[in-house]
């Protein structure tokens, strides 16, 4: 399970991100870029939409088989909060 702490934003800006995961040989992989944009400043009016949603779930679409499958995935959950999302 990874945790991170974001602290000390400044409002209205455009922050990017990765993720990483260290292989066995100690090499790192890294996801893609991922973006959001800070909470306005105090006092401005906007619309805001946070959703944070975490799954441990190995759910694969393809039909593999995933090793040591003991956690189903929530796809379904998954799709739907993309669907609310557009």
């Amino acid at each position: 399970i990874h945790t991170a702490s974001l602290k000390d934003l400044w409002p209205n800006l455009k922050y990017t991100y990765r993720m990483g995961h260290e292989l066995v040989n100690g090499s790192i992989i890294w996801s893609k870029n991922f973006t959001f944009k800070s909470s306005p400043y105090p006092g401005q009016d906007s619309l805001q939409r946070v959703i944070i949603f975490g799954d441990m779930g190995k759910g694969e679409r393809d039909g593999s088989n995933e090793y040591n499958d003991y956690q189903p995935g929530s796809r379904n959950t998954t799709d739907q909060l993309i669907k609310d999302l557009k």
